[in-house]
């Protein structure tokens, strides 16, 4: 065995040494820098690792209310009252701000009537119009005249249909301004959800149900999913009512993936609500509604 040990042994050195042979020596210097260039560029290759840095996570803070509209208008509101899926601004005769709900309908007749009635005012502005290009043929002195006439006659109409056009078709438009926001359904579905779940499971102890209000902070990611335990914001002041409150939250989860619209804006939703656990008129009852904060 150690004969042929030392026999395979000879027979490797043969092979090197005639191959070292062939090469010619002043070839030899370069072939040694070459492999050791190679050799320390490797072992720099194995030595770094990639790294990747998470992007930021991002965060939807939302501390006006939340509604839910049937209309959009051209222009986002100045000073938006409420967060809606679509720009509204408010405009009409109420003097009571109303939200607006998803739920609520136009009478078909009293619709067609409003826009057959706004199609003959837009018809007798473009006739109104056409009338003032006929009369630049005239004299200067009489164009002047009818300008006097016709100008207040043009801004009224033009004003009529834009007051027209703001006056909300019952239940549909109300006063109320809101900012348009992506995730505006997502939270009415979310809210729906966890009303209905706490009326159902309506908080309760030995002495009978617990009433009261509180603010939560629940952080919800784009699964749907809690991400972590809801916290108290401003407590009931019930011990016993704060920690039915969180239960409710988490068993009323998850609220389904947000929509793609969302995810390409938001990663989470930090929904600050407030909690308040009525007495209705059959029964007990959550009310959800977004809370508003203020500056010191």
């Amino acid at each position: 065995m150690q004969a042929l040990k030392n026999l395979n042994l000879t027979h490797w050195q043969a092979i090197w040494s005639m191959n070292w042979v062939v090469i010619p020596s002043k070839y030899r210097q370069s072939i040694f820098i070459a492999l050791g260039v190679s050799i320390l560029i490797h072992l720099l290759l194995l030595g770094v690792s990639p790294t990747t840095e998470n992007p930021p996570v991002k965060h939807l803070k939302a501390p006006l209310s939340v509604v839910l509209v049937n209309s959009q208008s051209a222009l986002a509101p100045l000073n938006p009252k409420r967060l809606a899926q679509l720009d509204l601004n408010g405009g009409g005769l109420a003097n009571e701000p109303v939200t607006a709900t998803a739920l609520e309908a136009v009478s078909p007749v009293t619709a067609q009537q409003l826009k057959q009635l706004q199609q003959e005012q837009t018809k007798l502005l473009a006739l109104h119009k056409e009338g003032l290009a006929t009369s630049s043929q005239t004299s200067l002195r009489k164009k002047q005249e009818e300008q006097e006439v016709t100008d207040p006659l043009e801004a009224e109409l033009s004003k009529r249909l834009l007051r027209e056009s703001q006056i909300p078709r019952k239940a549909i438009w109300t006063s109320t301004s809101a900012k348009s926001v992506v995730y505006a359904q997502y939270y009415d579905a979310m809210k729906r959800k966890v009303e209905q779940y706490g009326t159902q499971f309506f908080p309760r102890s030995a002495a009978g149900p617990l009433y009261g209000s509180l603010v939560l902070l629940v952080s919800v990611n784009q699964q749907g999913k809690i991400l972590h335990k809801p916290t108290i914001e401003r407590s009931s002041g019930v011990a016993e009512l704060d920690r039915q409150a969180i239960a409710i939250v988490n068993a009323a989860a998850p609220f389904g993936r947000f929509p793609e619209a969302m995810q390409s804006k938001l990663d989470v939703i930090d929904w600050i609500a407030t909690f308040d656990f009525i007495q209705g008129q059959n029964k007990s009852q959550l009310e959800l509604r977004m809370h508003k904060t203020t500056k010191p």
